[in-house]
């Protein structure tokens, strides 16, 4: 009679399991995606980072750091079809790599040596049949000292992937100058223009700088170059950023300084639009620490060299309340937002997206905030989409946050994030619950047409605990109509790719 009873409850609970896994599969809503899931991988313990660097019609190319390199390629199907280590010495001289890219059809590896008296960027092609060096080496460039310090050197792709830009920069914070050798590259790394200088600065050097380079091979670097002090926050400027544009095949270097009277801009970023003008919108507060009050947006003309279309869009507590969080007397703030994603669509408008980072111990949002800009600065339209998250800046691996995928040629977008498998099915007014990778989730898809219409829909289901999560963070946009999510869970981990 026991072990009949015990039967009974064993089917009983593998019974139910099934219903409730067959419940959870009829949520899934592929009817806009389709997915196609490569075999699952493990990699070494100490991996620090696995980047795909580029993709053809035979599939995908990735540049894996482990205890050294690793060159590997995915077929369509994102199955593994080679693997090599690429060697990285000669004789005895030891190579530091430096950057691996697929540009204009061709794999390439920049390495680097250096000396007392100078840095050398070395530059050699791949075979892609086969992943090996095809032994030609050559010298790139020479980037020599500067008072007893290196170059750093920066690479920078154009977002349709024609322009590659090479600078080698020292920062010379006693001269307050940046002492910089630029390369503009084209197809067979053919050098399209090149630049050296030396930028002077009368306050300190550009702080969190960020580099740009559109289709047209127009060059942009922007950085805060001003923070005002503790005892100084009577004053009206608060703070400044500069941008520095090389246009005209760096004929013309000109410095545009954007500062706001009584408030403090938090962060910008950068984008070219159609017209091959330079769009940027970032956000703003009246506050010191923290909070934010709305988002700012403006160009930078080429052919007037000026800043146009200004505009602000302030978040109105009676219509965000939702998102704000209380502040001193009537006034509510946002708290923890950061700059995200800012693309430019084929109508011309400019997508530009924020996401609430407050990690708090309960009613943990994570919301994300779309704005949609003109080309002449005006709001088009504004979207909440409202998550639910443990966020952890800190971890190695964050499987929260979320994925924008912006078809060049189109004008929809597309928002990936991780979900708790208990806010399905849909209903209003439910009470959301927080995501963790721990946990049963599903893979959101929130599609969001040219006039801010949402619809959202689970598109993937983890119904194991110890299967690899999404890492929304770390994707690749192929430009097309596809999107390359990287799944893991510790040492496992697989590819996934999402059709639109």
């Amino acid at each position: 009679m026991t072990v009949n009873k015990g039967l009974k409850i064993l089917t009983l609970i593998i019974f139910t399991l099934f219903i409730c896994i067959n419940d959870a599969l009829n949520q899934l809503d592929t009817s806009k995606v389709s997915i196609i899931t490569g075999d699952k991988h493990f990699a070494d313990r100490g991996t620090e980072y696995q980047k795909i660097i580029g993709y053809d019609e035979t599939g995908f190319y990735v540049l894996r750091k482990e205890f050294r390199y690793v060159l590997e390629h995915y077929d369509n199907n994102l199955n593994m079809t080679k693997e090599v280590y690429p060697k990285l010495y000669k004789g005895l001289t030891t190579f530091e790599l430096e950057y691996a890219v697929l540009f204009h059809g061709k794999l390439y590896l920049f390495t680097s040596t250096q000396n007392i008296k100078k840095k050398v960027l070395h530059v050699e092609t791949v075979d892609k049949s086969t992943l090996e060096q095809n032994e030609d080496r050559r010298v790139f460039s020479e980037f020599p000292n500067f008072s007893g310090n290196w170059a750093d050197i920066h690479f920078v792709l154009s977002k349709r992937e024609q322009k590659l830009m090479v600078c080698g920069q020292i920062l010379a914070f006693w001269k307050r100058s940046i002492v910089q050798e630029m390369f503009v590259l084209d197809k067979d790394l053919s050098v399209d223009w090149k630049i050296k200088k030396t930028l002077l600065f009368d306050q300190r050097l550009p702080a969190e700088r960020k580099f740009h380079i559109d289709d047209a091979g127009n060059v942009y670097l922007l950085g805060q170059t001003y923070q005002v002090g503790l005892f100084n926050f009577q004053l009206d400027q608060k703070n400044q950023f500069v941008i520095i544009s090389y246009t005209n095949k760096g004929d013309n270097i000109n410095e545009y300084y954007i500062k706001l009277t009584g408030k403090f801009i938090r962060e910008l970023l950068m984008e070219s639009g159609n017209d091959n003008n330079l769009f940027c919108a970032g956000l703003y507060s009246e506050r010191a620490r923290h909070g934010v009050s709305g988002a700012i947006c403006f160009t930078v003309d080429n052919k007037i060299n000026k800043i146009t279309g200004q505009n602000y869009v302030h978040l109105d507590p009676d219509q965000d309340k939702n998102i704000l969080m209380p502040g001193n007397g009537t006034k509510q703030i946002l708290v923890s937002h950061k700059s995200n994603y800012l693309h430019v669509r084929k109508n011309g408008n400019f997508i530009f997206t924020v996401e609430q980072q407050l990690n708090q111990n309960y009613d943990n949002f994570n919301e994300i905030l779309l704005f949609c800009f003109r080309q002449n600065g005006t709001l088009a339209w504004r979207r909440t989409i409202l998550k639910k998250q443990t966020y952890n800046e800190l971890s190695d691996n964050n499987f929260c946050s979320y994925a924008l995928f912006a078809p060049l040629d189109e004008n929809t977008v597309e928002i990936l994030y991780n979900d708790n498998i208990k806010n399905y099915p849909i209903k209003e007014n439910k009470k959301l619950r927080t995501f963790h990778p721990s946990a049963k989730s599903y893979l959101i898809q929130v599609e969001i047409d040219e006039f801010g219409q949402a619809s959202k829909h689970a598109i993937m289901y983890r119904k194991r605990r110890r299967d690899p999560v999404p890492n929304v963070l770390e994707f690749y946009d192929t430009k097309t109509n596809s999107i390359i999510l990287l799944n893991e869970r510790h040492i496992k981990y697989k590819y996934s790719k999402l059709s639109f």
